[in-house]
């Protein structure tokens, strides 16, 4: 566990676990929803189990892989209306995620796999491929792109946005971190700029408040950026360097 903080399993008192003692009692009692501070006559209790026992798995969702070969990732909309699907054969593919209805198949989304997806809002969203470009997408019009980023000269591996800047930023195996401005789109792609590079890059990810980018390696090294201002760049000397801990690795 990380440093400074420890887990420690303890199991409440026999008197205070109903159906059972000690710590399978105990773990059996929190599968079925008991606690100390649940009394077994109470209505809530039988409301409570029935409510969980009823939940079944959903049907799974059966689609042939020769069109659109293996699944690379998975993203929702934000409202959860809309499951996406990176594949590997140049589609795209978008579910009802309640009714696990296939809405749409984006056949030619890129031209060649996809390899991820995010979306900027409830109806933008952007995926990437191995073709080193960026598409960007409306689910309001999804017959057409909205635009394609070209800048990355390798396989586009990951994407990333802040949604205080609307900034998107994206990495690939150019070892290039680019940042695009999605505030000054185009048909013809939005303002960018190498922010970053590092050779042997393979992911980037952002911390939920973009405070800090993580960067795996082939290499075996995470490269983390502290402080993080997506409006700078590394590659012109304004970004504090020194802020930059590479730290190796460990099983």
């Amino acid at each position: 566990s990380p440093a400074g903080m420890e887990l420690a399993l303890q199991p409440a008192s026999p008197r205070a676990v109903p159906g059972g003692s000690g710590l399978f009692g105990w773990l059996r009692g929190r599968c079925l929803g008991r606690s100390a501070a649940v009394d077994p006559a109470r209505d809530t209790f039988g409301a409570m189990t029935g409510l969980y026992g009823s939940i079944q798995p959903a049907d799974s969702v059966y689609l042939s892989t020769r069109t659109h070969g293996a699944v690379f990732n998975l993203e929702y909309s934000p409202d959860g209306s809309v499951l996406t699907v990176a594949c590997e054969q140049t589609e795209v593919l978008l579910f009802d995620p309640i009714s696990s209805k296939h809405i749409k198949t984006l056949s030619e989304a890129h031209e060649d796999c996809v390899n991820n997806i995010r979306f900027l809002d409830n109806r933008l969203f952007a995926t990437c491929s191995d073709d080193t470009t960026i598409a960007l997408w409306d689910l309001r019009k999804l017959n057409t792109k909205v635009c394609t980023l070209h800048g990355h000269t390798s396989w586009v591996k990951n994407i990333e946005y802040d949604t205080n800047t609307r900034l998107l930023v994206t990495s690939g195996f150019d070892g290039n971190v680019i940042i695009w401005d999605t505030n000054r789109c185009t048909e013809d792609g939005c303002p960018h700029k190498k922010f970053f590079h590092t050779r042997f890059l393979m992911r980037m990810r952002l911390t939920p408040d973009c405070s800090k980018m993580l960067i795996s390696t082939s290499s075996g090294y995470l490269l983390i950026l502290h402080d993080l201002d997506l409006n700078k760049s590394l590659e012109v000397g304004s970004y504090p360097i020194l802020r930059a801990r590479r730290t190796a690795s460990s099983s």
